[in-house]
């Protein structure tokens, strides 16, 4: 069930804990959050799921994150993040030894925010926030480099992705599961189809810890 705290019994089956962390402009209302939510209700899934709003700052979202998955029980969560998302779940990847799959992630997200400076509008909620000078170095300073364990990410990428340059991902992550598909979007649209092999592989991930 999607949840908004851990319970004791979280970790209960050989099921992980996850979070879902969406993109730049995002929330939990979007397609792929909302086919995610629908398919772990759909499969009786174990485990506890959030999908949080995550901040509209990289220090906001670090905060947030860290707390969430400090007050995690057991091994910790495995990571979903998308795009933007898909950056956030790397860094925390590798901060707290989690597996994630990234989604047509955002490899080097800083040099895209220094061309995105000024106010935005999330697509979702209507918020209005900037994005500043800051929040570039922000996202810098997050960047951890190199990996120290690369094959806990699994990265599905898409070629026809019209947002970011999917090799840029291919590059950066050439020692991780890489799975790049030919055509399709920045959504991703094998999204729904493959959750069982993301699940499955942040359940390898979690269970090898």
């Amino acid at each position: 069930m999607m949840i908004t705290g851990w319970s004791s019994t979280a970790l209960a089956t050989d099921d992980p804990d996850l979070i879902y962390l969406h993109g730049f402009r995002s929330a939990p209302a979007s397609e792929k959050a909302r086919e995610l939510d629908a398919w772990l209700h759909e499969s009786a899934y174990p485990g506890h799921w959030f999908i949080p709003q995550l901040a509209t700052t990289p220090a906001g979202v670090e905060a947030q994150l860290a707390g969430l998955i400090e007050a995690a029980p057991g091994s910790g969560p495995g990571l979903i993040g998308s795009s933007l998302g898909g950056f956030f779940a790397m860094v925390m990847a590798e901060r707290y030894g989690l597996p994630a799959v990234l989604i047509n992630p955002a490899a080097h997200p800083y040099r895209l925010m220094e061309e995105s400076l000024g106010e935005h509008t999330n697509l979702y909620t209507g918020e209005s926030f900037h994005v500043t000078e800051d929040h570039v170095y922000q996202l810098q300073a997050m960047d951890p480099g190199v990996l120290s364990h690369p094959e806990r990410l699994m990265v599905l990428l898409e070629t026809g992705d019209e947002t970011l340059d999917y090799r840029q991902a291919a590059e950066r992550f050439t020692a991780s599961k890489l799975v790049v598909h030919e055509g399709g979007n920045h959504r991703y649209t094998r999204f729904r189809e493959e959750l069982p092999m993301m699940v499955d592989f942040l359940r390898r991930g979690v269970s090898a810890q």
